[in-house]
């Protein structure tokens, strides 16, 4: 996956189409996601958040790019890449259906470390923030949501950047994360904050 080449190029879109379906290259990445093997990566996470990140993070970031480069869909008109890529299925979101292993795995280790380590967590968001891809964007806004008095301000900051951001969800609701976020933060907003707020949407 890591050395994966972008999809080629067609004369005609009916070439496209054969090459999708007689090869569907993201297969593989999907299956490999929701794949249910990953279960000890779930402890590993919980018990070493940071050392998780640092080392499988740069392997999700492939996996994601690698998805982008073989996806040909535009984005949505008011949104970032590959918004149903990952169903992350975050509590409070999707009821009480159990997210795909790996995936439960990434969304452990970014919560714990936005709870015990806020500097690396903040160090990781200014690093991924400028990534337009869905699910990244959706990771970090989860992540703000779990030391919302401490971080309530940079959540504003995040929505304020961009507004694609006021559209972070799943396919089950395309705003999910994003009035998670709001729910969690806005508490802790102040007047002018929510001022800013209103103005925005």
């Amino acid at each position: 996956l890591a050395n994966a080449l972008p999809k080629p190029k067609f004369d005609t879109l009916q070439q496209e189409l054969e090459w999708r379906i007689a090869s569907k290259p993201t297969r593989a990445i999907e299956e490999l996601l929701t794949d249910s093997q990953w279960d000890s990566l779930s402890a590993l996470a919980d018990s070493v958040p940071e050392a998780f990140l640092d080392g499988l993070w740069p392997w999700f970031l492939k996996l994601y790019e690698s998805l982008a480069a073989y996806t040909s869909a535009a984005p949505p008109a008011y949104g970032f890449r590959l918004p149903y890529a990952s169903d992350f299925r975050f509590v409070g979101e999707n009821g009480n259906s159990e997210p795909p292993v790996l995936l439960e795995a990434l969304v452990i280790a970014v919560e714990k470390t936005a709870k015990t380590n806020p500097a690396k967590f903040r160090g990781w968001v200014a690093i991924e923030e400028a990534n337009s891809l869905a699910p990244i964007q959706r990771l970090i806004a989860h992540g703000l949501t779990f030391d919302a008095p401490n971080t309530s301000s940079e959540a504003l900051e995040f929505l304020l950047a961009d507004t694609r951001r006021l559209n972070l969800g799943s396919h089950r609701d395309l705003r999910s994360t994003t009035k998670a976020l709001v729910g969690a933060c806005a508490p802790y907003w102040s007047d002018a904050e929510v001022a800013q707020f209103e103005s925005l949407v």
